[in-house]
């Protein structure tokens, strides 16, 4: 009987001990994420204020957002005067640009604000940063359910997230990076449950990794494209013998002839894509080219959902069910409306023939140390060491994982944190084998969920019970620390001085003509322009690094009440709607405007009356105003 209590008692001080563990652990874990979660509504609050007081281009964009903002600007106008098909078909047809920051942007012009356009549209980019932070915090805790450790992810997320060179900027602009990380991190969290409830996916999880697929691939097509070619490379890998039999199965049953030979050409089009780019003799950046790109591929994609829809029984038992959802939930879906306009097909095939190289390799890019030459390669951090560690932690959990598991990589991979570690893996390759438009700014979006899943591999090595990974722990804590707190860190005082929070720049006068002629038109006339600076022949202009700011600058002050847009020979077979025309150019006798001029004027049966001509001081514009008289 006394050997019964003893054992009693010492059972009940070994949970007493659990418990009070747990509690220290939650206590901890929850100051972590108060410490971090402060920090961070300091820094958002903090970097808004430097932008509104210190930046002064805050009612500019760079090139692309210029381009996407006038044309929202155009859609509220047609659709505030009454033409609604007009200012809701260009969110179907614009090519180049997703249409669903472009809707986010268009609601906004409904609310009442002080708040220049330009300005809420940098703010929902700093917002998009902060729900990241927030989602990282609350994924965090799903996948691990520990409150420590869900502290120290928010932690070192945090120290990840701030002590980028480029991700203040880019969180202060209408540039998709602070998008692309919030839906590509929430992919990873649906791409866990997917792989963790594969045999039984729940409807949650399926409307989950569809919708947010989908969110992300209408945030960038060619990021959306790249993750869909590396999630199905994935699931080849993880399900080989089923895939294999499928393969078989088409090539037996469907594609022979000149159905395997068209098949063939597109595959090897495909993939031979980015190196097209190295022959500098040939010009593959044409649009003939591109246009016959997509009517060789377009039967093929036609005849290959006709093969699965005439074999769907006989596939439904072949290939696996992850497989279908992810092609039927989001593949489909996302390439039916990529071949919905050929345009969309041609600016992936721009987007691929790009070459700028800023950064030697996105891999490196990671862990490189901050340079004064910023060309090769670029570093993603501040301070590289934080993520160093946390890499060579991940890197020894995956020694010991594979060591004890003994396992082949395709059985291996039915473990979900492997699979979504090696679908990262898979898209950092893709993007830095397929494109030669290496940008740092491109790696940004991956941030976070590599935050997420080293993380999950250190504490995996705890419940491996590896008595070192203990020390590691305290290490990956360490770095995150002396990351913040370092010299270039949010907790060391300057960092509001030695951020670059400005990404139109700190110049002003740069844009001082673009404001002047803004001042010299009129606010209350509708104006069509001429914008010489667009023209493939002033490329060479000084005006060229500045020609959507024209644009923008002249609609921004009068898209609410009066009707401003480009001169376009498909669009206007009549001037009749326009009170005057802007004539913009280096020289108001620019000899080519001029002649696309006349040319408009007698195609469309008006007279031009010039009311006034203005040269910059600086002698690089001038901008002349004409009276449009119908004849």
């Amino acid at each position: 009987m006394q050997n019964i209590d003893s054992k009693t008692k010492i059972i009940d001080r070994l949970r007493s001990v659990a418990n009070s563990e747990k509690i220290i652990n939650k206590a901890i874990g929850i100051l972590l994420i108060c410490i971090s979660s402060l920090t961070f509504v300091y820094f958002a609050f903090g970097s808004w204020d430097y932008f509104l007081s210190i930046c002064p281009n805050t009612d500019m964009l760079t090139w692309d957002e210029n381009i996407r903002l006038n044309i929202v600007y155009d859609q509220f106008s047609d659709f505030k005067n009454g033409r609604i098909g007009q200012g809701i078909i260009p969110f179907f047809e614009a090519p180049t640009w997703p249409p669903l920051r472009s809707i986010i942007t268009f609601f906004l012009l409904f609310m009442p604000s002080s708040l220049l356009v330009s300005e809420w549209d940098s703010l929902v980019g700093l917002l998009f940063l902060v729900a990241t932070f927030a989602s990282l915090v609350y994924i965090g805790y799903r996948l691990t359910k520990n409150w420590l450790f869900t502290g120290i992810i928010s932690l070192s997320g945090l120290a990840i997230l701030l002590q980028t060179i480029e991700v203040s900027a880019y969180s202060l602009s209408s540039m998709l990076e602070t998008q692309s990380m919030f839906f590509l991190l929430w992919c990873y969290y649906f791409f866990y449950r997917f792989y963790s409830e594969v045999d039984q996916l729940s409807r949650k999880t399926i409307m989950g990794i569809s919708g947010f697929l989908l969110l992300f691939f209408f945030t960038k097509y060619p990021y959306g494209i790249m993750l869909f070619m590396a999630l199905i490379l994935l699931e080849v890998l993880r399900n080989f013998p089923e895939c294999k039999e499928a393969f078989q199965f088409a090539f037996k049953e469907h594609y022979r002839g000149i159905r395997r030979i068209l098949l063939i050409l597109v595959v090897l089009f495909v993939f031979s894509i980015p190196f097209l780019r190295l022959f500098e003799g040939i010009n593959f950046n044409q649009r003939s080219f591109k246009l016959g790109l997509y009517y060789l591929s377009l039967p093929v994609f036609l005849d290959f959902q006709y093969f699965l829809w005439k074999h769907r029984f006989h596939l439904r038992e072949v290939v696996p069910k992850s497989l279908r959802v992810i092609y039927i939930c989001s593949t489909l879906p996302a390439l039916i409306w990529i071949y919905g306009n050929p345009d969309r097909v041609s600016s992936l095939l721009d987007a691929q023939m790009i070459v700028n190289h800023y950064t030697k390799s996105f891999f490196l890019s990671i862990v490189a140390t901050r340079s004064d030459n910023p060309m090769l390669p670029m570093a993603v951090f501040d301070d590289p060491w934080g993520i160093r560690v946390l890499l060579l932690l991940t890197l020894a959990s995956l020694i010991v994982f594979f060591y004890h598991s003994r396992q082949a990589i395709t059985t291996a991979l039915k473990d979900p944190l492997v699979s979504i570690s090696f679908l990262l893996f898979l898209q950092i390759l893709i993007l830095e084998t397929t494109t030669g438009n290496k940008q740092q700014r491109h790696i940004l979006q991956y941030l976070p969920a590599l935050a997420l899943i080293l993380w999950l591999w250190i504490f995996r090595g705890l419940h491996l019970r590896i008595p070192f990974w203990q020390y590691g722990i305290g290490m990956g804590f360490f770095m995150s620390i002396l990351v913040l707190g370092g010299s270039h860190g949010i907790w060391a005082g300057n960092y509001f001085q030695d951020r670059y929070f400005c990404l139109r720049g700190e110049d002003a006068t740069v844009f001082e003509p673009v404001r002047w002629v803004d001042k010299n038109l009129p606010r209350d006339k509708n104006i069509l322009l001429f914008n010489g600076f667009h023209e493939t022949y002033n490329y060479d202009k000084k005006g060229r690094l500045i020609a959507s700011e024209f644009d923008l600058k002249i609609r921004q002050d009068r898209y609410r009440d009066y009707f401003i847009r480009h001169d376009n020979k498909h669009r206007w077979k009549t001037w009749e709607r326009f009170d005057e025309l802007a004539f913009i150019s280096y020289s108001c006798e620019d000899p080519n405007l001029l002649k696309k001029l006349n040319m408009r004027k007698e195609a469309v049966g008006a007279d031009l009356k010039s009311i006034s001509k203005l040269k910059h001081p600086s002698g690089d514009y001038c901008l002349e105003r004409y009276q449009i008289i119908s004849k």
